[in-house]
Protein backbone atom coordinates (compact mmCIF):
# COMPACT_ATOMS: atom_id res chain seq x y z
CA UNK A 1 0.00 0.00 0.00
CA UNK A 2 1.54 2.87 -1.18
CA UNK A 3 1.14 6.67 0.30
CA UNK A 4 -0.18 7.26 -3.10
CA UNK A 5 -2.82 5.94 -2.20
CA UNK A 6 -3.71 7.76 0.63
CA UNK A 7 -2.79 11.02 -1.51
CA UNK A 8 -5.74 9.61 -3.49
CA UNK A 9 -8.59 9.38 -0.33
CA UNK A 10 -7.61 12.44 1.14
CA UNK A 11 -8.34 13.96 -2.53
CA UNK A 12 -11.07 12.22 -3.02
CA UNK A 13 -12.98 12.82 0.58
CA UNK A 14 -11.40 16.53 0.10
CA UNK A 15 -13.67 17.32 -3.09
CA UNK A 16 -16.91 16.93 -0.86
CA UNK A 17 -15.38 19.29 2.01
CA UNK A 18 -14.47 21.91 -1.16
CA UNK A 19 -17.81 22.22 -1.65
CA UNK A 20 -18.90 23.30 1.52
CA UNK A 21 -16.07 26.01 2.19
CA UNK A 22 -16.10 27.35 -1.71
CA UNK A 23 -19.85 28.14 -1.21
CA UNK A 24 -19.30 29.44 2.51
CA UNK A 25 -16.72 32.02 0.78
CA UNK A 26 -18.98 32.61 -2.23
CA UNK A 27 -22.15 33.92 -0.14
CA UNK A 28 -19.86 35.69 2.64
CA UNK A 29 -20.79 38.87 0.48
CA UNK A 30 -24.70 37.73 0.82
CA UNK A 31 -24.74 36.84 4.29
CA UNK A 32 -22.70 39.62 5.56
CA UNK A 33 -25.13 42.18 4.10
CA UNK A 34 -27.98 40.05 5.92
CA UNK A 35 -26.66 39.99 8.93
CA UNK A 36 -24.66 42.08 11.52
CA UNK A 37 -21.84 41.55 13.29
CA UNK A 38 -23.42 40.90 16.24
CA UNK A 39 -25.71 38.17 14.40
CA UNK A 40 -22.68 36.45 13.35
CA UNK A 41 -21.96 36.38 16.99
CA UNK A 42 -25.19 34.56 18.52
CA UNK A 43 -24.86 32.28 15.22
CA UNK A 44 -20.79 31.33 16.33
CA UNK A 45 -21.69 30.81 20.19
CA UNK A 46 -24.95 28.44 18.92
CA UNK A 47 -23.02 26.54 16.60
CA UNK A 48 -19.87 26.06 19.62
CA UNK A 49 -22.77 24.94 21.79
CA UNK A 50 -23.53 22.48 19.08
CA UNK A 51 -20.19 21.26 18.71
CA UNK A 52 -19.90 20.82 22.27
CA UNK A 53 -23.16 19.00 22.59
CA UNK A 54 -22.12 16.59 19.83
CA UNK A 55 -18.83 15.90 21.04
CA UNK A 56 -20.53 15.13 24.24
CA UNK A 57 -23.45 12.93 23.26
CA UNK A 58 -22.24 11.33 20.54
CA UNK A 59 -20.47 9.37 23.37
CA UNK A 60 -16.98 9.63 21.91
CA UNK A 61 -18.44 6.77 19.35
CA UNK A 62 -16.75 8.25 16.17
CA UNK A 63 -13.27 7.77 17.54
CA UNK A 64 -13.96 4.00 19.06
CA UNK A 65 -15.79 2.76 16.70
CA UNK A 66 -12.45 1.81 13.78
CA UNK A 67 -10.57 -0.42 16.59
CA UNK A 68 -13.73 -2.86 17.38
CA UNK A 69 -15.12 -2.30 13.38
CA UNK A 70 -11.44 -3.45 11.94
CA UNK A 71 -10.41 -6.84 14.70
CA UNK A 72 -10.69 -9.56 12.82
CA UNK A 73 -11.94 -8.23 9.63
CA UNK A 74 -15.14 -9.95 10.27
CA UNK A 75 -18.14 -8.95 8.55
CA UNK A 76 -20.34 -9.89 10.66
CA UNK A 77 -18.56 -8.07 13.22
CA UNK A 78 -18.43 -4.77 11.33
CA UNK A 79 -22.28 -5.05 11.07
CA UNK A 80 -22.61 -5.63 14.00
CA UNK A 81 -20.59 -2.55 15.26
CA UNK A 82 -22.64 -0.54 12.83
CA UNK A 83 -25.67 -1.21 14.07
CA UNK A 84 -24.72 -1.30 17.61
CA UNK A 85 -23.30 1.95 17.82
CA UNK A 86 -26.68 3.06 16.05
CA UNK A 87 -28.76 2.14 19.09
CA UNK A 88 -26.29 3.52 21.21
CA UNK A 89 -26.56 6.86 20.02
CA UNK A 90 -30.24 6.80 19.51
CA UNK A 91 -30.50 6.61 23.36
CA UNK A 92 -28.26 9.51 23.83
CA UNK A 93 -30.10 11.57 21.55
CA UNK A 94 -32.98 11.06 22.98
CA UNK A 95 -31.79 12.23 26.25
CA UNK A 96 -30.13 15.49 24.49
CA UNK A 97 -33.19 16.34 22.96
CA UNK A 98 -35.38 15.93 26.14
CA UNK A 99 -32.76 17.75 28.45
CA UNK A 100 -32.04 20.77 25.40
CA UNK A 101 -36.51 21.26 25.66
CA UNK A 102 -36.44 21.14 29.44
CA UNK A 103 -33.54 23.15 29.77
CA UNK A 104 -33.25 25.76 26.91
CA UNK A 105 -34.55 28.92 28.83
CA UNK A 106 -31.62 28.02 31.19
CA UNK A 107 -29.15 27.53 28.69
CA UNK A 108 -29.73 30.91 26.58
CA UNK A 109 -29.25 32.90 30.19
CA UNK A 110 -26.15 31.13 30.47
CA UNK A 111 -24.65 32.04 26.99
CA UNK A 112 -26.30 35.63 26.36
CA UNK A 113 -27.74 36.45 30.30
CA UNK A 114 -31.17 36.53 28.42
CA UNK A 115 -33.75 34.16 27.97
CA UNK A 116 -34.84 35.33 24.37
CA UNK A 117 -32.55 32.72 22.36
CA UNK A 118 -34.30 29.38 23.90
CA UNK A 119 -35.70 28.87 20.64
CA UNK A 120 -32.78 29.10 18.95
CA UNK A 121 -30.54 27.11 21.71
CA UNK A 122 -33.49 24.00 20.91
CA UNK A 123 -32.43 24.65 17.14
CA UNK A 124 -28.93 23.81 17.76
CA UNK A 125 -29.95 20.87 19.67
CA UNK A 126 -32.27 19.35 17.47
CA UNK A 127 -29.07 19.93 14.72
CA UNK A 128 -26.62 17.97 17.04
CA UNK A 129 -29.09 15.04 17.65
CA UNK A 130 -28.85 14.60 13.55
CA UNK A 131 -25.56 15.22 12.85
CA UNK A 132 -25.09 12.40 15.69
CA UNK A 133 -26.84 9.77 14.37
CA UNK A 134 -25.44 10.55 10.84
CA UNK A 135 -22.02 9.44 12.28
CA UNK A 136 -21.81 5.22 12.35
CA UNK A 137 -23.38 5.39 8.66
CA UNK A 138 -20.70 8.29 7.47
CA UNK A 139 -17.81 5.87 9.31
CA UNK A 140 -19.12 2.82 7.57
CA UNK A 141 -19.11 4.75 4.47
CA UNK A 142 -15.27 5.69 5.18
CA UNK A 143 -14.40 1.91 6.38
CA UNK A 144 -15.79 0.21 3.37
CA UNK A 145 -13.61 2.93 1.17
CA UNK A 146 -16.66 3.84 -0.64
CA UNK A 147 -15.20 7.46 -0.92
CA UNK A 148 -17.07 8.32 -3.77
CA UNK A 149 -20.95 7.79 -2.48
CA UNK A 150 -19.77 9.78 0.61
CA UNK A 151 -18.52 12.70 -1.20
CA UNK A 152 -21.71 12.45 -3.11
CA UNK A 153 -23.62 12.85 -0.29
CA UNK A 154 -21.87 15.55 1.77
CA UNK A 155 -21.89 17.26 -1.26
CA UNK A 156 -25.20 16.97 -1.97
CA UNK A 157 -26.39 17.57 1.74
CA UNK A 158 -24.35 20.82 1.72
CA UNK A 159 -25.98 22.10 -1.34
CA UNK A 160 -29.32 21.50 0.16
CA UNK A 161 -28.37 23.45 3.31
CA UNK A 162 -26.91 26.02 1.21
CA UNK A 163 -30.50 26.51 -0.91
CA UNK A 164 -32.51 26.60 2.27
CA UNK A 165 -29.93 29.25 4.07
CA UNK A 166 -30.38 31.17 1.35
CA UNK A 167 -33.99 31.44 0.96
CA UNK A 168 -34.73 31.71 4.97
CA UNK A 169 -32.39 34.47 5.22
CA UNK A 170 -32.79 36.69 2.12
CA UNK A 171 -35.81 35.16 0.62
CA UNK A 172 -38.16 35.24 3.82
CA UNK A 173 -35.56 37.76 5.88
CA UNK A 174 -35.35 35.76 8.69
CA UNK A 175 -32.07 36.44 10.11
CA UNK A 176 -30.59 34.11 12.54
CA UNK A 177 -33.59 32.10 13.20
CA UNK A 178 -33.47 31.48 9.24
CA UNK A 179 -29.91 29.99 9.47
CA UNK A 180 -30.60 27.99 12.17
CA UNK A 181 -33.41 26.35 11.00
CA UNK A 182 -32.29 25.85 7.44
CA UNK A 183 -29.20 23.54 9.86
CA UNK A 184 -31.73 21.74 11.30
CA UNK A 185 -33.78 21.10 8.03
CA UNK A 186 -30.73 20.21 6.38
CA UNK A 187 -29.08 18.06 8.59
CA UNK A 188 -31.87 16.15 8.98
CA UNK A 189 -32.20 15.50 4.93
CA UNK A 190 -28.32 14.50 5.51
CA UNK A 191 -29.49 11.63 8.26
CA UNK A 192 -32.14 10.20 5.43
CA UNK A 193 -29.11 10.34 2.46
CA UNK A 194 -26.48 8.52 4.22
CA UNK A 195 -29.33 6.17 5.88
CA UNK A 196 -30.38 5.04 2.29
CA UNK A 197 -27.07 3.28 1.09
CA UNK A 198 -25.97 1.80 4.25
CA UNK A 199 -29.41 -0.30 5.44
CA UNK A 200 -29.22 -2.04 2.18
CA UNK A 201 -26.13 -3.41 3.13
CA UNK A 202 -25.90 -3.75 6.32
CA UNK A 203 -27.28 -6.59 8.33
CA UNK A 204 -29.26 -5.50 11.57
CA UNK A 205 -27.79 -7.08 14.56
CA UNK A 206 -26.66 -5.65 17.84
CA UNK A 207 -25.11 -6.87 20.48
CA UNK A 208 -24.69 -6.18 24.05
CA UNK A 209 -21.01 -6.95 24.04
CA UNK A 210 -19.61 -5.19 21.06
CA UNK A 211 -21.72 -2.28 22.62
CA UNK A 212 -19.97 -3.08 26.15
CA UNK A 213 -16.40 -3.12 23.91
CA UNK A 214 -17.51 -0.16 22.32
CA UNK A 215 -18.62 2.28 25.50
CA UNK A 216 -15.13 0.91 27.22
CA UNK A 217 -12.83 2.60 24.74
CA UNK A 218 -15.46 5.72 24.02
CA UNK A 219 -16.56 6.80 27.17
CA UNK A 220 -12.80 7.78 28.42
CA UNK A 221 -12.46 10.41 25.40
CA UNK A 222 -15.44 12.51 26.43
CA UNK A 223 -12.91 13.97 28.29
CA UNK A 224 -10.68 14.61 25.28
CA UNK A 225 -13.87 16.13 23.16
CA UNK A 226 -14.40 18.50 25.54
CA UNK A 227 -11.25 19.82 25.68
CA UNK A 228 -11.03 20.03 21.99
CA UNK A 229 -14.30 22.03 22.12
CA UNK A 230 -12.16 24.12 24.43
CA UNK A 231 -8.94 24.49 21.90
CA UNK A 232 -11.65 25.25 18.56
CA UNK A 233 -14.30 27.50 20.31
CA UNK A 234 -12.96 28.62 23.91
CA UNK A 235 -11.56 32.06 22.40
CA UNK A 236 -14.91 33.01 21.05
CA UNK A 237 -16.80 32.79 24.73
CA UNK A 238 -13.69 34.46 26.18
CA UNK A 239 -14.26 36.96 22.95
CA UNK A 240 -17.70 37.94 24.17
CA UNK A 241 -17.12 37.87 27.92
CA UNK A 242 -14.60 40.41 27.52
CA UNK A 243 -15.34 41.68 23.90
CA UNK A 244 -18.82 41.64 22.83
CA UNK A 245 -20.69 39.43 20.20
CA UNK A 246 -19.64 42.04 17.53
CA UNK A 247 -16.23 41.34 18.35
CA UNK A 248 -17.10 37.47 18.09
CA UNK A 249 -19.12 38.13 14.91
CA UNK A 250 -15.69 39.50 13.02
CA UNK A 251 -13.32 36.78 14.73
CA UNK A 252 -16.21 34.18 13.12
CA UNK A 253 -15.47 35.05 9.76
CA UNK A 254 -11.55 35.11 9.96
CA UNK A 255 -11.65 31.93 11.75
CA UNK A 256 -14.71 30.19 8.73
CA UNK A 257 -12.74 31.62 6.25
CA UNK A 258 -9.10 29.75 7.97
CA UNK A 259 -11.41 26.84 8.10
CA UNK A 260 -10.83 25.96 4.73
CA UNK A 261 -7.80 24.17 5.72
CA UNK A 262 -10.00 21.70 7.45
CA UNK A 263 -10.91 20.22 4.02
CA UNK A 264 -7.83 18.80 3.39
CA UNK A 265 -7.43 18.02 7.68
CA UNK A 266 -10.70 16.20 7.23
CA UNK A 267 -10.02 14.31 4.00
CA UNK A 268 -6.52 13.32 5.00
CA UNK A 269 -8.02 11.98 8.86
CA UNK A 270 -10.77 10.30 6.68
CA UNK A 271 -7.87 8.47 4.38
CA UNK A 272 -5.46 8.16 7.16
CA UNK A 273 -7.62 6.18 9.97
CA UNK A 274 -8.30 2.99 7.68
CA UNK A 275 -4.36 3.34 5.64
CA UNK A 276 -2.42 3.65 8.75
CA UNK A 277 -4.65 0.36 10.49
CA UNK A 278 -3.94 -1.26 7.51
CA UNK A 279 -0.21 -1.56 9.40
CA UNK A 280 -1.30 -3.09 12.49
CA UNK A 281 1.69 -5.87 13.23
CA UNK A 282 3.86 -4.33 10.64
CA UNK A 283 6.29 -2.37 12.35
CA UNK A 284 9.05 -2.12 10.34
CA UNK A 285 7.35 -0.70 7.26
CA UNK A 286 5.04 1.74 9.83
CA UNK A 287 8.50 3.45 10.96
CA UNK A 288 9.53 4.18 7.63
CA UNK A 289 5.86 5.57 6.21
CA UNK A 290 4.68 7.01 9.00
CA UNK A 291 7.85 9.65 9.02
CA UNK A 292 7.33 10.20 5.57
CA UNK A 293 3.70 10.76 5.42
CA UNK A 294 4.47 13.59 8.10
CA UNK A 295 6.96 15.52 5.82
CA UNK A 296 4.52 15.25 2.92
CA UNK A 297 1.88 15.88 5.36
CA UNK A 298 3.90 19.56 6.29
CA UNK A 299 4.91 20.12 2.35
CA UNK A 300 1.48 19.63 1.45
CA UNK A 301 -0.95 21.22 3.50
CA UNK A 302 1.89 23.93 4.95
CA UNK A 303 1.87 25.47 1.22
CA UNK A 304 -1.65 25.76 1.15
CA UNK A 305 -2.24 26.94 5.02
CA UNK A 306 0.61 30.10 3.72
CA UNK A 307 -1.66 30.55 0.30
CA UNK A 308 -4.10 30.95 2.73
CA UNK A 309 -2.15 33.73 4.24
CA UNK A 310 -1.18 35.30 1.12
CA UNK A 311 -4.63 35.71 0.05
CA UNK A 312 -6.22 36.69 3.33
CA UNK A 313 -6.58 40.34 3.18
CA UNK A 314 -7.68 40.89 -0.44
CA UNK A 315 -10.64 38.24 0.13
CA UNK A 316 -12.00 39.45 2.97
CA UNK A 317 -12.44 43.42 1.58
CA UNK A 318 -13.83 42.25 -1.09
CA UNK A 319 -15.93 39.77 0.26
CA UNK A 320 -17.59 41.36 3.20
CA UNK A 321 -18.51 44.97 4.21
CA UNK A 322 -16.32 47.12 6.23
CA UNK A 323 -17.70 45.98 9.54
CA UNK A 324 -15.54 42.76 9.01
CA UNK A 325 -12.53 43.92 7.47
CA UNK A 326 -10.50 43.71 10.11
CA UNK A 327 -11.33 39.68 10.14
CA UNK A 328 -7.94 39.37 7.86
CA UNK A 329 -5.65 39.43 10.72
CA UNK A 330 -6.84 36.13 12.01
CA UNK A 331 -7.61 34.03 8.66
CA UNK A 332 -3.98 32.96 8.12
CA UNK A 333 -3.45 32.62 11.97
CA UNK A 334 -6.50 30.38 12.27
CA UNK A 335 -5.79 27.95 9.24
CA UNK A 336 -2.50 27.81 11.04
CA UNK A 337 -4.21 26.11 13.72
CA UNK A 338 -6.47 23.66 11.43
CA UNK A 339 -2.61 22.89 10.10
CA UNK A 340 -1.36 21.82 13.13
CA UNK A 341 -4.28 19.92 14.50
CA UNK A 342 -3.36 17.62 11.28
CA UNK A 343 0.11 17.12 12.21
CA UNK A 344 -1.36 15.76 15.83
CA UNK A 345 -3.72 13.37 13.66
CA UNK A 346 -0.53 12.12 11.87
CA UNK A 347 1.25 11.31 15.23
CA UNK A 348 -2.09 9.03 16.26
CA UNK A 349 -1.85 6.05 15.13
CA UNK A 350 0.61 4.33 18.02
CA UNK A 351 -2.32 5.42 20.46
CA UNK A 352 -4.28 3.76 18.23
CA UNK A 353 -2.87 0.52 17.49
CA UNK A 354 -1.99 0.09 20.87
CA UNK A 355 -5.76 0.61 21.98
CA UNK A 356 -4.94 3.56 24.37
CA UNK A 357 -6.86 6.26 22.90
CA UNK A 358 -8.31 7.01 26.52
CA UNK A 359 -4.72 9.05 26.97
CA UNK A 360 -5.27 11.52 24.33
CA UNK A 361 -7.96 13.48 26.64
CA UNK A 362 -4.91 13.89 29.10
CA UNK A 363 -2.67 15.39 26.55
CA UNK A 364 -5.37 17.88 24.87
CA UNK A 365 -6.65 19.25 28.55
CA UNK A 366 -3.01 20.66 28.61
CA UNK A 367 -3.17 22.12 25.31
CA UNK A 368 -7.14 23.26 26.19
CA UNK A 369 -5.24 24.99 29.88
CA UNK A 370 -3.38 26.66 27.33
CA UNK A 371 -5.60 27.83 25.16
CA UNK A 372 -7.58 29.38 28.21
CA UNK A 373 -4.64 30.87 30.47
CA UNK A 374 -3.27 32.62 27.01
CA UNK A 375 -6.73 34.37 26.47
CA UNK A 376 -7.29 35.15 30.13
CA UNK A 377 -4.14 36.87 29.30
CA UNK A 378 -4.42 38.63 26.00
CA UNK A 379 -7.85 38.46 24.86
CA UNK A 380 -8.84 41.70 26.95
CA UNK A 381 -6.36 44.13 25.71
CA UNK A 382 -5.77 42.98 22.31
CA UNK A 383 -9.02 40.97 21.02
CA UNK A 384 -9.68 39.42 17.99
CA UNK A 385 -5.87 38.74 16.89
CA UNK A 386 -4.81 37.19 20.51
CA UNK A 387 -7.56 34.93 19.96
CA UNK A 388 -6.53 33.21 17.00
CA UNK A 389 -2.94 33.33 18.29
CA UNK A 390 -3.76 32.00 21.62
CA UNK A 391 -5.25 28.85 18.93
CA UNK A 392 -2.28 28.45 17.61
CA UNK A 393 -0.25 28.51 20.32
CA UNK A 394 -2.51 25.66 21.96
CA UNK A 395 -2.39 23.26 19.26
CA UNK A 396 2.15 23.71 19.02
CA UNK A 397 1.46 22.30 22.81
CA UNK A 398 -0.75 19.66 21.61
CA UNK A 399 1.93 18.50 19.04
CA UNK A 400 4.97 18.96 21.14
CA UNK A 401 3.00 16.70 24.12
CA UNK A 402 1.75 13.86 21.97
CA UNK A 403 5.16 13.46 20.24
CA UNK A 404 6.68 13.40 23.70
CA UNK A 405 3.68 11.03 24.83
CA UNK A 406 4.93 8.75 21.81
CA UNK A 407 8.14 8.28 22.94
CA UNK A 408 7.46 7.24 26.74
CA UNK A 409 4.78 5.31 26.09
CA UNK A 410 7.28 3.41 23.67
CA UNK A 411 4.76 3.15 20.43
CA UNK A 412 5.98 2.22 16.73
CA UNK A 413 9.20 3.62 16.23
CA UNK A 414 8.95 6.47 13.37
CA UNK A 415 11.88 7.72 11.53
CA UNK A 416 11.02 11.54 10.94
CA UNK A 417 12.95 13.49 9.19
CA UNK A 418 13.69 16.27 12.07
CA UNK A 419 16.20 18.57 9.75
CA UNK A 420 13.71 18.98 7.03
CA UNK A 421 11.26 20.01 8.92
CA UNK A 422 12.97 22.16 11.08
CA UNK A 423 13.80 24.08 7.61
CA UNK A 424 9.98 23.55 6.58
CA UNK A 425 9.14 25.60 10.23
CA UNK A 426 11.31 28.02 9.53
CA UNK A 427 10.30 28.97 5.98
CA UNK A 428 6.69 28.97 6.96
CA UNK A 429 7.07 31.33 9.89
CA UNK A 430 9.11 34.04 7.32
CA UNK A 431 6.32 33.63 5.20
CA UNK A 432 3.60 34.47 7.47
CA UNK A 433 5.02 37.21 8.69
CA UNK A 434 5.29 38.92 5.73
CA UNK A 435 2.06 37.72 4.78
CA UNK A 436 0.66 39.80 8.36
CA UNK A 437 2.61 42.49 7.51
CA UNK A 438 0.01 45.46 8.30
CA UNK A 439 -0.35 47.83 5.81
CA UNK A 440 -3.24 49.96 4.58
CA UNK A 441 -2.78 49.64 0.66
CA UNK A 442 -5.46 50.15 -1.95
CA UNK A 443 -7.35 47.25 -3.36
CA UNK A 444 -5.33 47.20 -6.64
CA UNK A 445 -2.17 47.16 -4.32
CA UNK A 446 -3.39 44.74 -2.56
CA UNK A 447 -3.91 42.35 -5.05
CA UNK A 448 -0.61 43.24 -6.51
CA UNK A 449 0.85 42.40 -3.27
CA UNK A 450 -0.94 39.19 -2.31
CA UNK A 451 0.12 37.92 -6.03
CA UNK A 452 3.59 38.32 -5.46
CA UNK A 453 3.59 36.44 -2.33
CA UNK A 454 1.35 33.76 -4.36
CA UNK A 455 3.85 33.28 -7.04
CA UNK A 456 6.89 32.95 -4.23
CA UNK A 457 4.93 30.43 -2.89
CA UNK A 458 5.89 27.30 -5.22
CA UNK A 459 9.40 28.66 -5.57
CA UNK A 460 9.71 28.13 -2.15
CA UNK A 461 8.42 25.12 -1.85
CA UNK A 462 10.48 23.79 -4.84
CA UNK A 463 13.40 24.49 -2.74
CA UNK A 464 12.62 21.94 -0.27
CA UNK A 465 12.28 18.95 -2.31
CA UNK A 466 14.99 16.95 -2.56
CA UNK A 467 16.33 15.45 -6.30
CA UNK A 468 14.38 12.41 -6.28
CA UNK A 469 11.27 14.28 -5.36
CA UNK A 470 11.79 16.84 -7.82
CA UNK A 471 11.97 14.15 -10.59
CA UNK A 472 8.81 12.83 -9.47
CA UNK A 473 6.98 15.81 -9.62
CA UNK A 474 8.30 16.97 -13.28
CA UNK A 475 7.34 13.57 -13.78
CA UNK A 476 3.70 13.98 -12.91
CA UNK A 477 3.26 17.23 -13.95
CA UNK A 478 4.25 15.87 -17.82
CA UNK A 479 1.54 13.07 -16.99
CA UNK A 480 -1.07 15.68 -17.19
CA UNK A 481 -0.67 17.54 -20.50
CA UNK A 482 0.72 14.10 -22.05
CA UNK A 483 -2.19 11.25 -20.14
CA UNK A 484 0.08 8.76 -21.91
CA UNK A 485 3.41 9.75 -19.86
CA UNK A 486 4.89 6.69 -17.80
CA UNK A 487 3.93 7.29 -13.88
CA UNK A 488 7.23 6.66 -12.26
CA UNK A 489 6.02 7.41 -8.76
CA UNK A 490 3.89 4.65 -8.39
CA UNK A 491 6.33 3.50 -5.14
CA UNK A 492 6.19 6.75 -3.15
Amino acid sequence: MTIKKLARGTLVYGLGEVVSRLLTVLLLPIFTAYLSPSDYGVVSILTALSVFVTSLFSLGLGAAIAPVYFEGDNRIRKDTTICTTVVLLAASVVVLVGAGVTLSSSISRLLFDVTAYARLVILSLATSACTILTIPFRQYLQFEERAKSYVALSALSVVITTVLSLWMVVGLNRGVDGMLEAGLIGQAIGLVLFITPCVMRIKLRAESAIGLELLRLSLPLLPAFGFVFVLQHGGKYQLQWFRGLEEVGVYTIGFNLGLVISVVVTAFQSAWIPYFMSFAGRPGEARVVYGRVLTYYVLAVGTLTLGVFAIARPVVLLMTVPAYHEAWTVVGVTATAQFLAGICIVLLPGMYLAKEVQYIALLQGIAAATVVLLGLLLIPPFGVPAAAASLVASYVVLAAIQYAWNRYRKYVTVSYEWKRLGRLAVVYVLYAAAALWKRELAIQEELLFSGLLVAVLPILVYGQLDAVERGSLLTWGRSIFDPGAMDHTAGI
